[in-house]
């Protein structure tokens, strides 16, 4: 994570935060079968806040998985209508 604030004359302070999230090789089965096998895979998220904590209000922009990283978030193999079958969600 990093974050960077800037005084913006009157208006009072500008900051840009970023968070970059990097994740191996994982399993969402008990089993580790391989249809519930995650790819290694990284996130971007940035946060854009102009603020005055003299006048109380802070407007924010911010963005989750600005690459559009595609991976898998959870997955139930016990549901599946056969052993070679599972169910999964992308995030």
């Amino acid at each position: 994570n990093a974050e960077y604030t800037w005084p913006v004359a009157s208006w009072g302070e500008l900051s840009l935060s970023g968070e970059y999230i990097m994740r191996g090789e994982s399993f969402l089965t008990l089993d580790n079968i391989d249809d519930g096998r995650v790819d290694p895979y990284q996130l971007m998220n940035l946060r854009l806040t102009l603020a005055n904590p003299d006048q109380g209000w802070r407007l924010t922009l911010w963005g989750e998985n600005i690459t559009d990283e595609t991976y898998l978030v959870t997955g139930n193999a016990a549901l599946a209508p056969s052993a070679t079958t599972a169910f999964v969600s992308c995030g």
